[in-house]
C-alpha cells in the first residue's frame, strides 16, 4: 500500500499543469476592411452606388483614415491616459503655477481681482475628460461611427441606408470578434509561459 501511494504521490508530483488552448490567429482569417465606410464600398454594387457616391464615399473614407493615422500616431508618441494622469501635477490652492498673483493675467483684476479664495479657482481649473482620455481602440471606434453616420446622412439615399447600416454592423461585429481573439490569445500565451 506504502509503494501505491509514493507512486500516486510522485505521479502528482511529475504532473504539470495543462496549457490553455490558443484561440484561433486573427493574422490567419481573411483581412477585414479598414473600415464601416470601405465595406459599404466594398458593396457598391449591391448597393446600387452612383459613381457621384462612390466618390464622396471615398473621399469621407480617405478624410477617416488620415484622422486615425493621426490619433495612431499621437499614441505612440505619450503614455496610456492612465499613467499620465498620474503623472500630472494636481493643482492646489497655493501653488503660484495655477493661481497666479491678482492683477497677472485674465485681463482686469486678474482672476476676478483676488476675490475668489483658492478653493474656488481651484475648482475652476479641474481637468475636463477630453478625447484622449479615451483609448485608442474608442477613438478610433468614434471616428468610424461618426465618418459612417455622416454618410448616412449627406451621401446615402433612404432605399440604401438600411442595408447600407447591416454592412456596417457586421463589420463592427466581426472587428470586435478580432480583437476579442487577440485579447484571448494574448492571455493564453501569458498562461502558457
Amino acid at each position: 500500500m506504502r509503494a501505491y501511494l509514493a507512486l500516486c504521490v510522485f505521479g502528482l508530483a511529475c504532473a504539470t499543469a495543462k496549457p490553455v488552448p490558443l484561440p484561433p490567429d486573427p493574422a490567419t482569417l481573411p483581412p477585414l476592411p479598414p473600415s464601416s465606410l470601405s465595406a459599404v464600398l466594398a458593396h457598391r454594387g449591391e448597393l446600387d452606388l452612383t459613381d457621384d457616391q462612390v466618390r464622396l464615399l471615398q473621399r469621407l473614407d480617405d478624410h477617416l483614415q488620415d484622422e486615425n493615422a493621426a490619433i495612431q500616431a499621437e499614441a505612440k508618441k505619450e503614455p496610456p491616459p492612465e499613467k499620465r494622469k498620474r503623472e500630472e501635477p494636481t493643482p492646489r490652492a497655493d501653488d503660484s503655477q495655477f493661481n497666479p498673483p491678482s492683477g497677472m493675467g485674465m485681463g482686469m483684476g486678474g482672476r476676478g481681482g483676488g476675490r475668489h479664495s483658492g478653493a474656488q479657482q481651484s475648482k475652476s481649473i479641474a481637468p475636463t475628460p477630453t478625447p484622449s482620455d479615451k483609448s485608442v481602440e474608442e477613438r478610433l471606434d468614434d471616428n468610424d461611427t461618426e465618418a459612417y453616420e455622416n454618410a448616412e446622412r449627406s451621401v446615402l439615399t433612404k432605399a440604401q441606408t438600411e442595408r447600407a447600416r447591416e454592412i456596417a454592423e457586421k463589420y463592427r461585429e466581426e472587428l470586435f470578434d478580432r480583437r476579442e481573439m487577440v485579447r484571448k490569445r494574448a492571455a493564453a500565451e501569458a498562461a502558457n509561459k
